[in-house]
């Protein structure tokens, strides 16, 4: 029995890994012959209302019809483990006599009640199951059921996840011409009627607003695919890190006439660092324009940087709504939009903003708490 349990063990610890469909039915029909000594197995689901051989650890019997009255069909059906001697398949399966098979055994792959095929194992010997020994492969059928069931689920997720990033792929880069187009017509407009003081005029500033947000939105969704891809570059080169500071503050000081306090609690020496200046600051300015997008209209947000010998560290605080436990665990996951975005975007932000920064040698840190506001630290190395 010990010798059993240890094969079960073994199992169970393969079925965790995220296994190719085919590997999973090896392993299951492997073990299942450990344990009952058997010499070949297969593996029959039920699909589409009919028994289907999915895998044999024989290749000469995967083209072996599953017969409606057979006994894969009893052992699903009336979802119990049988026992079957040669005598009583040799008629329907000579081949196995070839093979020398004394016995046969039909495992039901079950969970709660619901089967959904059946295992089934031939041996060279006279198969006799004590009641433990039946037990053990009633659970052993459990947990390869399960195995089948989570494999199937993870390649059909994968399959999904993979068709959304091809279709997202395509869909920006054809969005990028026609917007480009639109947003020229649009400043047109803009310097048009920029000393207007008239609903027309306000109606054009907020186009401006929205196709300049749809334009972040697809750069986003084109730099996440490069991540993807492996293809983002990166234009790397020595930054004077107050000079830097000071560009993140002309880049985000009218952000929807938020007060926005910088603070340079740094050296004022000149300290230097390694980086993409541009990627580097369009992260900073994400991080200030959602700190923006969750405040309250009159709260200001604060933007600090400090330094040590080896690092600097750039903090974003602000005292909007601020985020759950659980949705801080799922920030940096990508598509992943709070409860309280209402909206805006589709949450790739950060998923760029944590990939820019780990390729810089550096950490981004999300403190937050529901209606006390969040704070961001983002730490990078400096040039010794």
């Amino acid at each position: 029995m010990d010798k059993k349990l240890a094969i079960i063990n073994d199992a169970a610890l393969h079925f965790l890994m995220p296994e190719d469909l085919q590997v999973i039915y090896k392993i299951i029909v492997s073990k299942a012959s450990e344990l009952i000594d058997g010499s070949f197995g297969s593996i029959v689901l039920y699909e589409n209302k009919e028994m289907v051989r999915v895998y044999t650890s024989n290749p000469n019997h995967f083209s072996n019809r599953v017969r409606k009255a057979s006994n894969t069909y009893k052992a699903y059906f009336q979802k119990k483990i049988l026992i079957v001697p040669i005598s009583e398949s040799a008629l329907a399966h000579p081949e196995l006599l070839e093979d020398n098979i004394k016995s046969s055994i039909f495992i039901p792959l079950s969970n709660r009640s619901k089967v959904i095929g059946v295992l089934v194992i031939h041996s060279k010997n006279d198969i006799v199951l004590q009641k433990a020994d039946e037990s053990l492969l009633s659970l052993f059928g459990t947990m390869a059921s399960l195995a089948i069931r989570k494999t199937q689920l993870y390649s059909e997720t994968k399959t999904a996840l993979e068709t959304r990033d091809h279709f997202i792929s395509l869909a920006s880069h054809e969005l990028r011409t026609p917007l480009t187009s639109i947003n020229g017509y649009i400043q047109l407009l803009q310097s048009k009627m920029k000393d207007k003081d008239t609903v027309e005029s306000k109606w054009v500033n907020e186009l401006y607003y929205e196709s300049k947000r749809l334009t972040n939105l697809i750069f986003e969704l084109m730099e996440i695919n490069r991540i993807k891809q492996g293809t983002l570059q990166f234009n790397l080169r020595e930054n004077n890190l107050n000079e830097f500071f000071e560009e993140l503050g002309n880049h985000v000081k009218h952000l929807n006439d938020r007060q926005i306090i910088f603070e340079n609690l740094s050296a004022k020496d000149e300290r230097v660092f390694i980086g993409d200046p541009e990627k580097l600051l369009n992260v900073f300015v994400g991080l200030v324009t959602n700190a923006d997008k969750f405040s309250p209209p009159k709260d200001p947000i604060h933007v600090s940087l400090q330094s040590t010998q080896s690092k600097f560290v750039i903090s974003v605080t602000d005292k909007g709504s601020g985020m759950s436990r659980d949705q801080l665990t799922k920030v940096f996951d990508g598509f992943n939009k709070s409860d309280n975005q209402e909206g805006e975007g589709f949450g790739v932000g950060l998923l760029l903003a944590k990939h820019i920064i780990n390729f810089h040698h550096g950490t981004i840190e999300i403190n937050s708490k529901i209606k006390k506001g969040t704070k961001v630290d983002v730490k990078l190395p400096l040039l010794s």
